[in-house]
């Protein structure tokens, strides 16, 4: 009738009949009549919810006579605020289109409602599922244009999966490619790179809604099958060691051999990787006799099939053994120029013969071909040597092992004991510091020199092999004790007995100290015979140019050319500043208390202790020739040059001057000098202007 008609004409009205009107009211298809409105409606009940995809939901639930109702389903994302998602009339169940989201908890409700009456909710929760990541994802390599890709589908209502892909490691991907639903396997085409490792995954999709990734798949190209090479197919007369080679296969880091006498391969004669190369020889075949080979090409990512099996046939036998002849084993006193023998061993057309010092060969002596003979002259031996020596036969089928081994040893002649020369035996009032010297003994090479406490020589002070001087300084001996000494010469030949035993007394005096510190530098001690001198240049001072003069002003002056040249070598100092502007010889001077400027006689002291020689003052590294320093005092001077009187440097690298205390008139005084290239000393005057180079002796 309409939602506000009142009135209702019906014309179909027949005569003598009597018509009764019944008048409801209705909405939305839902009569009202018999509902009473004052009674309340009870809630729908077992509301349930299940999700079509992710695009549509079927919400169902339990009222009795639903024809009577209108139902309204309501959801809400975080169950507070709740919007209509739709209504059904006369049913217990809606169907709803709507965009859900995977792993999202939705709250759904409805109610019953009729006329103005309605009742309470009925509630119900769900969560989607159902677009679950794929699984046991595999790649697998057919070439390097091809990759195929399997996999567990979990997904109930994908529309797809994405296909991703990293060639650098299992954290940057891209994607490569999307393909339909309801997939397990795909074929992924790219340019791959042999020797990569690829990695792959991939994950379901709707349009709405997208899975976990599968696990991460990685592989690489397996390389290629080897191509054979030599011995050719079907060859024949081939050796019984044959070196079979093949083709390098792309992206190999092995390769797997196998040789067998027959074409099936049910048995090996080898059967083993062979590791990165593209050759073996073998060993072991029988002569006459057919073999089958094949390679296959292994790498990180798999194995390659094996390549098409070849054949050939082995040649004849090879020799025999040859037996050893002369020297005899273990023969001695033999030639440094032997004449090695063997017998002949059948079919040989060749030898090759080893000499070695070691049972291991790994020492060779001689190793090679000496052709078709029995014997052969070894030269080039040492004296007093062991030789181990061995020889194998070889034809045109093959090389017999080697022989059993032999030793023999060369003669020699035993080296003469050495002759002892300085300190002589029973010598007193050795410095601490001595410099023991012995006569060279013909053909030696090096010594060995022993010092000992005892003559027995149960203990060592000192024991050092390998000198190759006739000469050596012992330091840190000890005040007032007895030394025994011995040498013993070496050679290629062996060590000589010791030669006889020398002693000798060292002194009871001692510099006491190692170092002395003054003005802010330290200085050290050397004990030479029975003087201690400082080891360093003294500089102490202020330095001044060399054109001023030094003079008696409370001040010690000295003269550098620069301060670095000072720290190393030390100042120069004219005469009178050097002695603190005192004539007395021996003063303290500009030394540290304890200490004084040497006389002249105390410098022929140190003259005599060192036999004028020089070289035994000197600094290792200074002066040439024959006037190379050995320092075997320790002295070790340094060839500082000096200062003329009219303030120039001179003598630098070459000589060196040291002042001391003894006057020669009123304007000179003595000095000590050491020369470049002399050995020699030299102990002179000067004018006292000259700036030399101080060296302090302990009172």
């Amino acid at each position: 009738m309409g939602n506000n008609m009142k009135t209702l004409k019906y014309l179909n009205i027949i005569i003598l009949l009597t018509f009764f009107f019944i008048v409801w009211a209705c909405k939305d298809n839902i009569f009202d009549n018999p509902v009473d409105t004052n009674v309340p409606l009870s809630s729908p009940s077992s509301l349930s919810v299940v999700f079509l995809a992710d695009t549509a939901a079927t919400i169902s639930w339990k009222y009795n006579n639903p024809d009577k109702y209108l139902f309204v389903v309501e959801l809400s994302e975080d169950n507070k605020t709740f919007s209509k998602l739709g209504e059904a009339a006369n049913s217990n169940s809606l169907t709803a289109n709507k965009a859900f989201l995977v792993g999202k908890k939705y709250y759904f409700r409805i109610n019953a409602a009729v006329d103005m009456n309605k009742s309470g909710y009925a509630s119900a929760e769900a969560v989607l599922t159902g677009l679950d990541a794929p699984s046991q994802l595999t790649a697998t390599f057919q070439n390097d244009t091809t990759a195929v890709l399997t996999w567990v589908d979990n997904s109930l209502f994908e529309t797809g999966f994405v296909i991703e892909l990293s060639a650098k490691d299992n954290s940057h991907f891209e994607i490569i490619d999307t393909i339909n639903a309801n997939t397990t396997t795909t074929n992924v085409f790219d340019n791959f790179q042999k020797s990569m490792t690829y990695y792959f995954r991939l994950h379901a999709f709707t349009k709405h809604n997208t899975s976990t990734y599968s696990n991460i798949a990685s592989n690489g190209i397996k390389p290629e099958v080897p191509i054979l090479d030599l011995p050719s197919n079907g060859a024949i007369d081939q050796p019984l060691t044959p070196t079979l080679s093949w083709n390098a296969s792309a992206g190999a880091t092995s390769y797997s051999l196998q040789v067998s006498i027959n074409n099936s391969f049910s048995s090996y004669v080898i059967n083993e990787n062979v590791g990165n190369i593209t050759g073996k020889q073998i060993d072991g075949l029988n002569a006459l006799t057919m073999y089958y080979w094949r390679v296959s090409a292994n790498n990180n990512y798999g194995n390659s099939i094996y390549s098409s099996a070849w054949s050939f046939t082995t040649t004849g036998f090879a020799p025999l053994v040859p037996i050893l002849n002369l020297p005899s084993n273990g023969a001695t006193d033999q030639s440094i120029t032997p004449t090695l023998s063997w017998n002949s061993s059948n079919t040989a057309v060749s030898y090759t013969l080893q000499v070695a010092t070691d049972n291991a060969f790994s020492n060779f002596v001689f190793n090679g071909d000496v052709g078709n003979v029995t014997n052969k002259q070894i030269i080039g031996l040492n004296y007093l040597t062991t030789y181990f020596w061995r020889v194998s036969a070889t034809n045109a089928y093959g090389t017999s092992a080697y022989s059993s081994s032999r030793y023999f040893s060369t003669t020699g002649t035993a080296l003469q004991p050495p002759t002892l020369l300085s300190p002589i035996d029973g010598t007193i009032n050795q410095s601490l510091a001595p410099t023991l010297s012995w006569n060279a003994s013909s053909r030696a090479t090096s010594y060995t020199l022993q010092v000992s406490t005892n003559s027995s020589f149960t203990s060592y002070v000192y024991n050092q092999s390998g000198l190759t001087s006739i000469s050596q300084r012992v330091m840190d001996l000890t005040l007032s004790t007895i030394y025994y000494w011995r040498v013993s010469a070496t050679n290629n030949y062996g060590t000589s007995a010791p030669s006889t035993i020398w002693s000798f007394t060292t002194t009871d005096f001692s510099c006491g100290v190692s170092t002395v510190a003054y003005s802010g530098k330290t200085y050290h001690t050397v004990e030479i015979a029975t003087q201690c001198w400082l080891k360093e240049n003294l500089d102490v001072g202020t330095m001044i140019l060399g054109s001023t003069s030094s003079s008696n002003n409370g001040t010690i002056e000295k003269y550098c050319i620069n301060i670095s040249y000072c720290t190393t070598y030390g100042g120069f100092y004219r005469w009178d500043e050097a002695m603190a502007y005192n004539i007395i010889e021996g003063t303290q001077g500009i030394c540290p208390t304890g200490w004084h400027i040497p006389t002249k006689t105390e410098f022929e002291t140190l003259q005599a202790a060192v036999s004028n020689n020089g070289n035994a003052l000197k600094a290792i590294g200074q002066g040439t020739g024959s006037g190379v320093g050995t320092n075997a005092s320790g002295f070790s001077a340094l060839l500082a040059g000096d200062l003329y009187p009219n303030g120039s440097v001179n003598n630098f690298g070459t000589n060196t001057f040291f002042w001391g205390s003894t006057e020669n008139g009123a304007t000179s005084a003595y000095y000590l000098s050491l020369s470049s290239n002399e050995s020699n000393m030299y102990l002179g005057n000067i004018n006292k202007e000259y700036g030399f180079s101080i060296r302090c002796l302990k009172d």
